[in-house]
């Protein structure tokens, strides 16, 4: 059985439809794939694995921060290649109390940069995709800032994969006993439920980058590409970004990506796992659920911490232990 604290219900904003679409081409040229405009503007990446040192905000006095914050204005753009369940798939997202406060506070959802996931195969190709794309590009890539053209390989893992950002959530009905364990450090600690609808209707800034959401394909069998590469009829610059390997199978993966060159990463300063992207989080927040193991008390004190921001009236949750799959 689950319990709640009832509070008022606000008045849910509109969700609505996000329309706009990046400029440029799907296939860049072999010297500038970085001019790509919907892949610049697009996807670099759990906030599940990351569990990363973005700035958090201090649970002291729960006193509102003047601060501000430099954030990332995007907005979502439905990629041709990237599949969705239906808009009304309930997601989640689980974090520490402290990392909760912080999305808050500066009304923005962190991204992890793909290379500091716990996963250390994130973003790769697999062996044969990367052979012929170094063929394709034999001639090497021809950065902005080099005078000697690299190969794709060396590309892809200098440049690409740590400017790919992720935003990692969890398709269910209800939350995981199991992602409760793996992706929160202590019970002090909450979930996010949403839904893909929400999610995507979060980012509707209109301003570049675009974030990417998706699916992520699991195993072999999901992943495998024909032979020939002719017949490929992917963005090989993405595709590698929503794959993993079947173990990860379990965590039923929706993810976001946006691609923040290392460069706009420094100069942001949010911190070196990833950045804080700007998004519409009464929009997001359908309802929050508090860790099922947590301490007496600590339903009042998330509580408290979504009043001191505005959220006052979003419903908290609380399930048995016993009950969770």
């Amino acid at each position: 059985m689950r319990t709640h604290i009832k509070r008022r219900r606000r008045a849910r904003p509109s969700l609505r439809s996000s329309r706009g679409t990046p400029g440029g081409a799907i296939a860049p040229s072999p010297a500038a794939p970085e001019r790509l405009a919907a892949d610049r503007a697009g996807a670099r990446q759990s906030a599940h694995r990351g569990r990363g040192t973005e700035r958090r905000a201090p649970l002291g006095g729960l006193q509102k921060e003047s601060l501000q914050l430099d954030r990332v204005m995007a907005y979502y753009y439905n990629h041709p290649d990237l599949v969705l369940p239906e808009d009304a798939s309930v997601i989640w997202r689980y974090m520490e109390l402290c990392k909760f406060q912080s999305m808050l506070q500066w009304n923005s959802i962190f991204f992890s940069r793909a290379d500091k996931q716990t996963d250390k195969l994130e973003g790769e190709y697999p062996e044969g995709m990367v052979a012929e794309l170094e063929r394709r590009f034999g001639n090497g890539i021809l950065t902005s800032n080099a005078r000697t053209p690299c190969t794709f390989h060396e590309w892809h893992t200098q440049k690409e994969i740590p400017s790919r950002l992720i935003s990692c959530w969890s398709m269910g009905p209800s939350e995981s006993r199991r992602m409760w364990t793996e992706y929160t450090h202590c019970k002090e600690s909450i979930a996010i439920c949403s839904t893909i609808e929400r999610l995507k209707n979060c980012f509707h800034d209109k301003v570049e980058p675009v974030v990417w959401i998706g699916s992520v394909r699991y195993g072999e069998e999901e992943n495998r590409l024909p032979s020939s590469s002719s017949q490929w009829n992917v963005n090989f610059w993405l595709y590698p970004f929503f794959a993993k390997k079947e173990a990860f199978r379990w965590e039923n993966e929706i993810r976001g990506i946006v691609n923040i060159a290392r460069r706009k990463q420094a100069q942001l300063g949010h911190s070196q796992n990833g950045c804080y992207v700007k998004a519409d989080l009464q929009i997001l927040i359908e309802s929050v659920w508090i860790h099922p193991q947590s301490r007496a008390g600590f339903r009042d004190q998330v509580g408290a911490v979504l009043g001191t921001y505005g959220f006052g009236n979003v419903e908290i949750y609380q399930s048995p232990w016993d009950s969770l799959p």
